[in-house]
């Protein structure tokens, strides 16, 4: 391994999938995440982003380091990793858009997934023809090559249409709140 900063980062930890989150990945069980830690635990130096930053900056790498990284503000990455850090004493970097944390948006992947494993599904094989989806890859992999803010748009408007409002409001409870 080289003499490098790597960082790992993680969607989720939580021991199961929901209709929001079955369809993108990214949720990996507290015991697994516990066993990957156990790993980088034996093969890195592990710091916090900051801490790496400043060694990497400065010339100080001496060993492979790796910072352990969340996104999205999921409930799980709280309610399940923390206690698991605390063992290894790891201080996680974290990006989570503010729209979500505020309850404002909901992650268009998220709106995508439940789509799929809702009413909504006909529908959206039905438009996604427009974006020349023939239906012989996954949507996950279609919508991440061919991402566009229209599709966004479009998944988002058909989201709204396959919930109702209680849906639209208990969907958030995925999310940390502040």
């Amino acid at each position: 391994m080289h003499k490098a900063w790597y960082i790992i980062s993680y969607h989720n930890i939580d021991w199961g999938q929901n209709v929001l989150s079955n369809r993108i990945g990214g949720t990996i069980t507290p015991i697994e995440f516990r066993n990957a830690l156990d790993v980088f635990h034996e093969n890195f130096e592990i710091l916090s982003p900051s801490d790496a930053m400043n060694k990497t900056l400065e010339g100080q790498l001496k060993n492979p380091v790796l910072s352990i990284w969340f996104d999205d503000g999921l409930l799980g990455v709280k309610k399940y990793s923390l206690e698991i850090l605390e063992k290894y004493n790891i201080k996680p970097g974290y990006s989570i858009c503010s729209n979500f944390l505020l309850r404002q948006d909901m992650f268009w992947r998220f709106k995508l997934s439940y789509i799929i494993n809702t009413k909504g599904v006909h529908f959206l094989y039905d438009r996604m023809k427009k974006y020349e989806y023939n239906g012989r890859s996954s949507l996950r992999k279609f919508t991440i090559d061919h991402f566009s803010l229209e599709m966004v748009s479009f998944i988002d408007d058909l989201y709204k249409s396959c919930c109702s409002k209680e849906e639209l409001i208990s969907h958030y409870n995925i999310y940390e709140t502040i």
